[in-house]
């Protein structure tokens, strides 16, 4: 078996399904049962059911991937090796949103959606907060009618409160946008990875900035966060890219 005693107390959502999935597809490669806790908030929002963590395993280096099975993965996994373990549609389908939780979405809606990632990122010596100005410059570049988009931010998150999680509306509106102008989050990123609707997704080119910026944005869907050797946890961070099939 391999385990994943730390999930849902080591980062907030996207950093969460990160873990899961790297769980998953190691799991599939070394033949083995994934368990993971009981109470993870996952659970009741995705139609899984991987058994209960039964037993304490020995666990990983920080963000080692491991060699065998029977271990304990300790990590965030968000680089480019843990990403080639899965494609986007082992994604999709290991992670399908339960019946009550899908109904909560229109599917009649069509919008477009950008996500300003404020909160912890505000003054944070390692991440780049992106300015409003970079997003209205990429909605001009490419011809968007910036009134047909959603702006999520947790600087003002949405009032509706879908399974009592008050950040999951957010992600649903994020994850059913057609067009999405992402923030340098694992939040919107992996809202991009699920969506059943999304055609266009561009992401901020941040590279090694901190502070609030003006940046690029470029066409994809591509999670650096910040530079590794300013994250604070010491983590590997890198911009991933995910293969389709």
């Amino acid at each position: 078996m391999i385990t994943i005693s730390s999930l849902g107390i080591m980062g907030r959502w996207g950093n969460q399904i990160g873990q899961y999935i790297t769980g998953k597809a190691l799991a599939r490669k070394y033949n083995c049962e994934l368990q993971i806790p009981e109470n993870w908030v996952g659970r009741k929002i995705f139609d899984i059911n991987d058994p209960v963590v039964s037993t304490s395993l020995p666990p990983t280096p920080l963000d080692v991937l491991p060699e065998r099975n029977f271990c304990d993965l300790f990590g965030y996994y968000q680089f480019q090796e843990a990403s080639d373990l899965y494609t986007r549609a082992d994604c999709k389908s290991w992670l399908k949103l339960r019946p009550e939780i899908q109904s909560a979405v229109d599917p009649t809606l069509q919008y477009n959606s950008i996500h300003l990632r404020r909160g912890d990122y505000v003054n944070h010596p390692c991440y780049c907060t992106v300015s409003e100005a970079s997003y209205k410059k990429c909605m001009v570049d490419n011809g968007f009618d910036p009134s047909t988009f959603f702006i999520v931010s947790d600087a003002h998150p949405n009032p509706s409160n879908i399974a009592g999680e008050p950040w999951l509306a957010d992600f649903l509106i994020l994850m059913h946008a057609t067009v999405l102008l992402r923030a340098n989050s694992t939040f919107s990123y992996w809202a991009a990875v699920l969506s059943p609707t999304l055609k266009r997704v561009f992401s901020p080119k941040v590279e090694n900035l901190t502070g609030e910026q003006d940046v690029e944005f470029v066409e994809g869907n591509h999670c650096r966060c910040t530079d590794a050797s300013l994250h604070s946890t010491g983590s590997r961070i890198s911009d991933l890219h995910l293969k389709e099939s």
